[in-house]
């Protein structure tokens, strides 16, 4: 089967959820009811290159799953009913952008809705949505995401790839191996299993690795928007005095629109960095 239209390996810091229903697994694969469609209706005989996102708020998964079925001249299916109860947020910073089905596809999956391009047998070409990044006509995978915060990643990475190895040379005859898919951009490496019982060893062997270590004061995203000065100037006076610790915590992304930069830091060095920054953020003096 044509599949995968992922325009990058994303995952945002927590355990996946697994393709299907329970109901339908208990009844088997015969048992299988039809997965629901969202009904686009297709505008013109060749795709627009871009579609524009509505205002900022909170929307219905389908809402803004239509989009991406205008940008392919797709049809848009579910593969479970409970995607129906997703939903998207779209930032005061993104509101009434206008996004490329690639830029769309990275918006969904940022809330765990992944899309591919599969060929229906009685459908035709559709959009496939589904919670497991790695969905496919194989058994369903287990998974658990690992947060390099405060570690290097790419050794990181290059350690769980070689435990990972050593995992699988040992599995049951027939498993499917165990994987991994390292995520640069969000600091997060996801690794999943075919079976619960070989996930909880991965997970039992990435301890003995060093690599996942109890984060209580987990980092989150904030911004902050400048009032009086150029954030980037702020950001550098903010940040000069840190603690190595703090700055390889820290993570500070330029946003493009206003004179406002995001934050990815713990709750308790934001607040830090927030009074620094309510402090040096006063009009100039002449």
């Amino acid at each position: 089967m044509n599949r995968v239209l992922v325009a990058g390996m994303l995952v945002v810091g927590c355990v996946l959820s697994v393709l299907g229903d329970e109901n339908n697994k208990a009844q088997g694969p015969r048992a299988k009811k039809k997965a629901p469609n969202v009904q686009i209706e297709r505008k013109a005989p060749k795709p627009p290159r871009v579609v524009e996102l509505p205002d900022s708020g909170v929307y219905p998964a389908e809402e803004i799953l239509a989009l991406a079925g205008v940008l392919s001249g797709r049809a848009v299916r579910l593969s479970s009913e409970r995607l129906r109860q997703t939903e998207v947020t779209i930032s005061e910073d993104i509101a009434g952008s206008n996004l490329t089905l690639a830029e769309l596809t990275l918006l969904l999956a940022a809330h765990r809705l992944y899309l591919f391009a599969v060929t229906d047998p009685r459908d035709g070409e559709i959009l496939l949505v589904s919670k497991d990044p790695e969905w496919s006509d194989e058994p369903p995978r287990f998974t658990l995401t690992l947060d390099t915060i405060g570690m290097n990643f790419k050794e990181a990475a290059t350690r769980v790839r070689k435990a990972l190895k050593s995992l699988n040379t040992r599995l049951p005859a027939g498993e499917l191996p165990v994987f991994s898919l390292p995520d640069k951009r969000t600091g997060k490496i996801i690794v999943g299993a075919s079976t619960q019982a070989t996930l909880d060893k991965v997970s039992q062997l990435l301890n003995r690795y060093g690599l996942q270590k109890q984060q209580p004061n987990r980092p989150r995203l904030y911004s902050y928007k400048g009032r009086f000065r150029r954030v980037e100037d702020l950001a550098e006076e903010v940040t000069k005095d840190l603690s190595k610790g703090e700055r390889n915590v820290l993570r500070i992304v330029r946003n493009g629109r206003g004179n406002r930069l995001l934050f990815r830091s713990p709750p308790e060095l934001w607040k830090k960095l927030k009074l620094k920054f309510e402090e040096l953020d006063q009009p100039t003096r002449r």
